[in-house]
């Protein structure tokens, strides 16, 4: 079985011939969409518009309006702008490695391991969206984003300054905060991968433009979190030993 890492190196081809010589638009911000303004007559009262007070995730506009998507993908869309909505906590105003240590601690450990928890919860929506291809793809592109954007942040802890001022020490430390963020850079990579390929093997599609999103999200998340192909078959392998954990999403959506 080919590595998520396989299959986003040999999707440009595919997409190419997808879209023709015309290379994809890149991919917009999503920007709410009102709900559709029932046509009336008479004395017939308009349907509400939908006024979101979520803040939109960076992914391309869908190809039809987000309500005529099913219900339970709607759910998902709105839990994914909650979830990342949650950014992590703030540093402490001291660099010392005793005042990190704290914050370490608490908040910043409650926050990884209630991004965690919020994102396998989400994975119930999967279960009742179907087996529509361009649903269930649309599904693993927010999915993909939020294990990339918990990936991110777990990148972006301070580094206390003694071990800033020591090769040594800040060696060990960055290669600590990899190893907590792999497990979710590595489920960013399969889920942008089974978007990628699912849309792309639709060939012409008004979704065409997500499968050039989730291309581009899935090689820039192996190249930033340096992700190599050896590593995307560790990873299938750890997901399935550690009891589904890893996999439940990339399962659900198959």
């Amino acid at each position: 079985m080919r590595t998520a890492i396989t299959i986003l190196t040999s999707l440009p081809l595919v997409l190419s011939s997808a879209c023709g010589s015309a290379s994809p638009e890149p991919a917009e911000p999503a920007q709410p969409t009102p709900a559709p303004t029932a046509t009336t007559s008479g004395d017939e009262e308009p349907e509400p518009m939908v006024l979101r007070t979520t803040t939109p995730v960076p992914v391309p506009q869908p190809a039809v309006a987000r309500e005529q998507l099913a219900e339970p993908l709607q759910d998902l869309w709105t839990r994914t702008e909650e979830i990342v909505a949650g950014r992590p906590p703030e540093p402490p105003t001291e660099g010392t490695t005793e005042a990190l240590s704290a914050w370490a601690e608490d908040p910043f450990m409650p926050w990884v391991d209630g991004r965690r928890t919020a994102i396998e919860e989400a994975e119930s929506f999967v279960e009742a969206i179907g087996d529509d291809p361009v649903q269930r793809s649309v599904a693993a592109a927010l999915f993909g984003y939020m294990y990339e954007d918990t990936a991110a942040g777990i990148r972006g802890a301070p580094v206390p300054e003694e071990i800033a001022s020591d090769p040594e020490l800040l060696e060990i430390y960055v290669q600590t905060l990899d190893e907590a963020l792999h497990p979710f850079a590595q489920r960013a990579l399969e889920s942008y991968a089974y978007c990628a390929t699912t849309l792309a093997n639709l060939g012409e599609s008004p979704w065409i433009t997500w499968a050039s999103y989730c291309l581009e999200r899935g090689q820039d998340v192996g190249t930033v979190f340096e992700l190599g192909g050896a590593d995307a078959e560790a990873g299938d392998d750890a997901a399935t030993e550690e009891g589904g954990e890893a996999s439940a999403t990339s399962r659900s959506l198959r």
